[in-house]
């Protein structure tokens, strides 16, 4: 998917690689790239990040985890 020109100015690899993912998102239904909030982690945030946490999290392969919070 090549949608940037070759000679655009001020882009570094990474933003170009950015931009390239964003424009490719228009391709895909939500469905495939979502998750079920059956499939979702979330964490309280008064959760100690530990190692063990941390390896946990690592291992489950989200990039992004959601952190709850409930007011009492």
């Amino acid at each position: 998917m090549d949608h940037l020109p070759e000679d655009i100015e001020g882009v570094n690899d990474e933003q170009e690689r950015i931009i390239e993912g964003a424009l490719g998102l228009n391709s895909h239904k939500t469905t495939e790239i979502m998750s079920t909030i059956l499939g979702v982690v979330i964490v309280h945030m008064d959760t100690v990040l530990n190692d063990d946490t941390l390896e946990n999290l690592k291992q489950i392969g989200f990039s992004r985890i959601p952190i709850s919070y409930s007011a009492n």
